[in-house]
């Protein structure tokens, strides 16, 4: 069977009804998300559908590695370089970055201070707060008259 050759009108239209049924099927998906928020109190049906909303995909409900892995220390304090490695395929490179980032981007009441030891693997949370814990050596803000500088 030889495939038919289309001319470029014919592709033109075609062109023109796949954007005229997906611009439909837009617009009726915007008519039930419409629906639902005008119908329901749920604050989460409610995150839900803002993330799917053009405009404000994930603005929501968008979680990092950094929000995870601190939800993981504030959960259990100690954890294995390899059982993170095998969770969720994080090496100690990454783990770093994230480290900082607790520290560097996270409000000052909220920063975690995660130490680890290379020598048995072990990330520890040393302490949650504004403040270095005593023992600290790792990233700490410079602080220059009284203004943090990161």
């Amino acid at each position: 069977m030889a495939k038919k050759e289309r001319t470029v009108e014919e592709k033109k239209v075609i062109t023109a009804e796949r954007l005229a049924k997906r611009t439909a099927y837009k617009a009726n998906i915007m008519l039930v998300l419409g629906f639902v928020i005008n119908n329901t109190e749920d604050v989460d049906i409610l995150k839900a559908v803002k993330a799917l909303t053009p405009g404000n995909r994930g603005a929501s409900v968008r979680t990092t590695a950094k929000d995870v892995i601190a939800a993981l220390f504030v959960e259990n304090g100690t954890i294995n370089e390899e059982q993170l490695f095998q969770d969720y395929r994080l090496g100690r490179a990454e783990l770093r970055k994230i480290r900082v980032n607790l520290i560097k981007k996270t409000e000052p009441a909220d920063r975690l201070w995660i130490d680890f030891n290379p020598e048995n693997g072990d990330y520890t949370l040393m302490g949650q707060g504004p403040d270095a814990p005593e023992g600290w050596t790792g990233y700490t803000p410079i602080v220059i008259e009284d203004m943090e500088i990161v």
